[in-house]
């Protein structure tokens, strides 16, 4: 539901425990990769935050066989600690 949410343009700050390098002032593309567990639609605060942003979430993934798929390209314009 992450991926989708953020494709959608309902989820604008992604969180990680890493820096992602951004060494020009246009930002970077990258490409956005759904996974292939179901972990996240059986963890409820992860559910109850994408619910938050998008109300009419499928319970369950668009299609299935998305996962595990490039799904598209997002652009990061900023990285903060």
């Amino acid at each position: 539901p992450l991926a989708d949410a953020t494709l959608l343009g309902l989820r604008k700050i992604e969180g990680r425990n890493y820096n992602v390098k951004i060494s020009t002032s246009e930002g970077l593309w990258l490409a956005l990769h759904i996974g292939r567990s179901l972990d996240h639609f059986t963890n409820y605060q992860v559910m109850n935050q994408v619910r938050q942003l998008w109300p009419d979430c499928p319970l369950v993934p668009f299609a299935k066989k998305r996962m595990g798929c490039i799904v598209g390209l997002i652009h990061i314009r900023a990285c903060v600690p």
